[in-house]
């Protein structure tokens, strides 16, 4: 069967599973990875930034148990991306959604866990 995404300019990717079944993070990866567009961007999780040299936030001792096992599944779909011969970029939302004062001001950052 044809993937919708092969030939497109670009596919935006933002797919999350839910709580059933993290594993189909990898599986939509592997399917995006080889049916790929012309560019790739992709939503994944904030886990697999460092939040320390070489230490991911997954990695953590206090990193939530509830969301470790999609956090991995995210981690693993981006060593997949990072190992792909594509033209892609994956965007880390922050760690926290939630409301706050508005500062207005918007960072970007690079594999670093942005706080504060």
């Amino acid at each position: 069967m044809p993937s919708i995404a092969a030939g497109k300019d670009v596919v935006i990717s933002a797919y999350g599973p839910g709580h059933g079944e993290p594993g189909l993070v990898v599986a939509a990866a592997r399917s995006l990875i080889a049916n790929h567009s012309k560019r790739s961007i992709v939503v994944g999780g904030a886990a697999s930034l460092e939040v320390a040299p070489g230490v991911q936030l997954v990695e953590t001792p206090d990193f939530p148990a509830a969301w470790k096992q999609i956090a991995l599944a995210h981690r693993d779909a981006l060593q997949m991306y990072l190992g792909a011969d594509l033209d892609w970029t994956y965007v880390s939302p922050a760690a926290f959604i939630e409301p706050a004062k508005r500062t207005g001001k918007f960072r970007v950052g690079t594999d670093q866990l942005i706080v504060g």
